[in-house]
């Protein structure tokens, strides 16, 4: 840091202000002579501990990225997931490829040269209306559930992640089970 705009800083913690920069012209000992001799705000530190997990931003964001996590994963696996809906139906245009390991493989492929790539995908946006809310609302009540049974590093043990996540399972299943009703 160049010297001419050297100075103090100034806690203002009580006053709940950022932490400013102080050069000497600004604390009163002379006055400015260098154009870069101007106050700096740095931001403040952040505070360590958790995060406030009761605000309706964070109850928001989590809900919003469980959601979307959860839209992602079942998009990747959707035809995987058409073929065994497939199979589990006993579809008679498919049933020659069960008992077989590349059965899978070969009703992609199948489904894929008689109605294209969007064949794999049928159905998926009934799954995705669906799996937006159980995975949102999984993913935030497994936090929520969490910080009410961890409270500190030293009470976290794999039966109370265990019990929170299998909490969590429990209310987003009986919140979305209408949904999967419809589907």
């Amino acid at each position: 840091m160049p010297a001419s705009i050297a100075g103090r800083y100034v806690d203002n913690t009580e006053t709940n202000r950022p932490r400013e920069m102080i050069s000497n012209a600004t604390a009163g000992r002379e006055p400015a002579t260098h154009p870069t001799e101007v106050p700096v705000t740095v931001p403040p530190k952040k505070l360590k501990g958790r995060v406030d997990n009761r605000s309706w931003d964070y109850v928001m964001r989590s809900g919003l990225a469980g959601g979307m996590a959860g839209c992602a994963a079942k998009t990747i696996v959707a035809p995987l997931d058409r073929v065994k809906i497939l199979f589990q139906t006993s579809n008679p245009q498919f049933a020659k490829y069960t008992g077989s390991w590349f059965g899978v493989f070969a009703v992609m492929r199948d489904i894929r040269s008689t109605s294209g790539i969007r064949g794999l995908f049928r159905g998926h946006s009934a799954t995705l209306l669906k799996i937006f809310p159980y995975a949102g609302i999984k993913f935030l009540a497994y936090e929520q559930i969490r910080a009410r049974i961890i409270k500190d590093q030293t009470q976290e043990t794999p039966l109370r992640r265990l019990m929170s996540g299998s909490l969590a399972g429990i209310v987003s299943t009986v919140l979305t089970y209408p949904l999967e009703v419809i589907r």
